[in-house]
């Protein structure tokens, strides 16, 4: 989103965005309210949402266990109730893996 940072879990910390993503301009343009961004893993390539800029994302349910990996920030927030969905990329199950976690339902985008 403009003006945030765009980090995927790397310490790029001055890398603020200057344009809002694909992904996001037509929602906001319908009238969607971005409210929060969810935790991913360093890189987005792993099978937990941990990273050393923000730190580990837990689960709602169980903290000592993983919310996932790639969008599991995304899931915990749905599985919590912070948010009524949540948008996500899945290519080998990075959506779908981290609902199963949660608790909640994840579409793969086709």
């Amino acid at each position: 989103m403009k003006g945030l940072l765009s980090t995927v879990g790397t310490a790029m910390l001055d890398q603020k965005r200057t344009t809002d993503s694909e992904g996001v301009l037509p929602l906001t343009e319908a009238g969607a309210i971005p409210i929060i961004r969810g935790n991913v893993p360093q890189g987005a390539l792993s099978y937990h949402s941990d990273n050393y800029v923000w730190g580990r994302a837990r689960n709602v349910y169980q903290r000592e266990r993983s919310c996932g990996g790639s969008s599991g920030g995304d899931a915990g927030l749905v599985a919590a109730r912070c948010v009524p969905l949540a948008l996500g990329s899945d290519v080998g199950g990075s959506i779908r893996i981290p609902a199963t976690f949660n608790g909640v339902t994840g579409f793969k985008p086709t």
